[in-house]
């Protein structure tokens, strides 16, 4: 097998930690909580603003916050489990 190149094999090169992707997701998280929080006192105030916008910003961010929670909810268990692995 003389002629045939060999290809080095790499596993996938992550470019942010993962602390910073959550750091990430919890300002984005943050940033959808807070337009929903503006929608919501503008249209409390008066202003020109659909009530349809307002449901739905405030619907994206219940998503947002439930999604947050589920992921640290598997995070933590994740953790758990390879704490109580035996050594």
């Amino acid at each position: 097998m003389e002629g045939q190149q060999q290809q080095e094999i790499r596993g996938p090169t992550f470019t942010k930690q993962f602390s910073d992707a959550m750091v990430d997701t919890l300002r984005q998280v943050s940033e959808v909580q807070e337009s929903a929080r503006a929608a919501s006192e503008s249209y409390q105030a008066g202003n020109d603003v659909p009530l349809t916008d307002v449901v739905v910003a405030m619907q994206k961010s219940s998503l947002a916050f439930e999604t947050t929670l589920q992921v640290r909810n598997k995070v933590l268990q994740a953790y758990q489990d390879i704490m109580n692995m035996p050594v």
